[in-house]
């Protein structure tokens, strides 16, 4: 069992304000170039159907990917419950309670990031340090023990 975190309940953690701002101008600006170049492609040449249509459908998926990016920077947020830890996504949410917690896993050694392993099993909870977390927070995080990144490969089947 790893050590509960300490205070008030719920704890919301977003996205730093530096790290939205990013996102909603890196996905806004994306967003504005498919938008111009579709117009652009179909300006040139509305009758024709040849590699318009491919570039058309890059430029709705190039929009697609502008509005998911967006949208991540703005919804994301872990939250401490008082049981549980949740990280919310753009398309879902991930729960792990505290007592479920077998060990946290290093995903990446140039930009710290984690993944919560469950003792009963199913996919980790993922998160990064992008968001603004508090020193309560990385206090509870390092109480966790460290496992390995094989017991993560082992979790994703």
């Amino acid at each position: 069992m790893t050590a509960l975190p300490q205070g008030p309940f719920p704890r919301v953690y977003a996205y730093s304000t530096v790290w939205r701002y990013v996102g909603v101008l890196l996905g806004g600006s994306i967003f504005a170039g498919m938008i111009f170049m579709i117009y652009d492609v179909w300006a040139r040449s509305p009758a024709k159907l040849g590699g318009e249509l491919y570039l058309t459908a890059f430029s709705f998926f190039g929009m697609f990917m502008a509005y998911c990016m967006a949208g991540a920077a703005i919804r994301q947020r872990v939250i401490l419950g008082e049981t549980a830890v949740e990280v919310l996504n753009l398309f879902g949410t991930r729960r792990i309670a505290y007592a479920d917690i077998a060990a946290k896993v290093s995903l990446r050694a140039n930009y710290p990031a984690w993944a919560l392993i469950s003792a009963q099993g199913g996919k980790p909870v993922k998160f990064d340090m992008g968001y603004a977390f508090d020193q309560p927070f990385k206090d509870w995080l390092a109480a966790i023990p460290e496992g390995e990144l094989k017991l993560l490969a082992r979790r994703r089947r």
